[in-house]
């Protein structure tokens, strides 16, 4: 598995947290998906993700 497919499962499961109302689980695993994504493929995704865990 590459690094992308691991960001990308950090990613999901960054989202599943922040449905549960998880925002300590949601950020450790943005965090995660972050130091992953070495290409930058990702980034729109985490910042949208990390402004939508603001409203939480």
């Amino acid at each position: 598995m590459c690094f992308l497919e691991f960001g990308h499962s950090k990613l999901s499961l960054a989202g599943i947290a922040m449905q549960k109302r998880r925002k300590r689980k949601a950020t450790m695993l943005l965090q995660e998906a972050k130091k992953l994504d070495k290409n930058n493929m990702l980034a729109e995704q985490i910042r949208m993700m990390q402004q939508q865990m603001k409203k939480i």
